[in-house]
């Protein structure tokens, strides 16, 4: 078993007493950064991210940009993001050339002709320019 014998707190985040919105939020990302992190493994990633975002909260007024950044960016860093590269269905690398869908339901890019072979409904079309989606360039 672990124990703490001490420790220097360098930031006590208490900027975050003044507002009850930046409050619950920091609480939210406290709460899913612990659901997230398993027993005696570090992901540096995910605790950088939860510390950017606390931070974050200081001088940003739009509480959703960061609540979205980092979800975005906790999910990423434990495995869990879209497919991007290539067409789930028929394995076509992506490139410019060829239209893609993103299909939300399962979080990847599909071709448009795979995607006539099966209905998709809350799928959109993406400008093939856009590398990536929206949530990993932040």
């Amino acid at each position: 078993m672990l124990q703490l014998s001490s420790f220097e707190c360098k930031e006590n985040f208490y900027f975050l007493t003044e507002d009850i919105d930046k409050t619950f939020l920091a609480y939210y990302f406290v709460e899913l950064s612990e659901k997230l992190l398993v027993e005696n493994q570090t992901n540096h990633r995910l605790l950088q991210a939860l510390l950017d975002s606390l931070y974050a909260l200081k001088d940003i007024e739009k509480y959703e940009l960061v609540k979205l950044y980092f979800e975005c960016k906790a999910l990423r860093f434990c495995g869990y993001q879209p497919q991007v590269s290539k067409c789930l269905k028929c394995g076509i690398i992506r490139d410019n050339s060829i239209p893609f869908y993103f299909q939300v339901e399962d979080g990847v890019f599909i071709v448009i002709i795979a995607s006539r072979k099966r209905k998709v409904t809350t799928s959109f079309i993406l400008n093939t320019t856009i590398q990536h989606t929206n949530c990993w360039i932040l």
